[in-house]
C-alpha cells in the first residue's frame, strides 16, 4: 500500500510540474463548442479523470474479490460440516468394530487389531481361527 502511495505521489508531482510549465491558453473543442482554457487545467482535468476511471475499475475488482472470498468461506463452512459428519461416521464405525471385537473375545476368539484389518468379514476371521486350531 505504501509503495503505491509513494508512486502515486511522484506521478502527481510530475503531472503538476508538467502542467505548470505548460500554462498557455489553448482552444479545446468539445463536440459542438470550442472554449479557451489554460493548458494546465486541461492536464489536471485529464489526470483527474484518469484517476477516477482507475479508481472505478479498482473498486469493481475489489468488490469481485470480496464476493469470491465470501463464496470460498461459504464452501469452506460446508466442507467443515461435511468433515465433521464424516468424523462422526468414523467414530461410530470404530465403536462398531470395538463391539464386534469384544463380542468375538466373549465367544472365545482372539482378534488382534492387526487381524481386524486383515479380514474383510468376521466369518473369514473365524474360519482362519478354526484352521489354526
Amino acid at each position: 500500500m505504501e509503495k503505491w502511495f509513494i508512486i502515486s505521489l511522484v506521478i502527481a508531482i510530475l503531472i503538476g510540474v508538467f502542467a505548470i510549465s505548460n500554462g498557455e491558453v489553448v482552444s479545446v473543442n468539445l463536440f459542438f463548442t470550442s472554449i479557451q482554457i489554460s493548458q494546465a487545467i486541461v492536464i489536471f482535468i485529464s489526470a483527474l479523470l484518469g484517476a477516477v476511471i482507475v479508481a472505478i475499475f479498482e473498486t469493481v475488482r475489489i468488490w469481485k474479490l470480496k464476493r469470491q472470498v465470501k463464496d470460498v468461506i461459504k464452501k469452506l463452512s460446508q466442507k467443515e460440516i461435511e468433515n465433521n459428519s464424516l468424523l462422526e461416521i468414523i467414530k461410530s464405525k470404530e465403536k462398531e468394530i470395538q463391539v464386534l471385537i469384544n463380542k468375538n473375545k466373549e465367544d472365545g476368539f482372539e482378534v488382534s487389531t492387526d487381524q481386524t484389518t486383515q479380514y474383510s468379514t468376521i466369518s473369514e476371521a473365524k474360519q482362519d481361527n478354526k484352521d489354526e486350531n
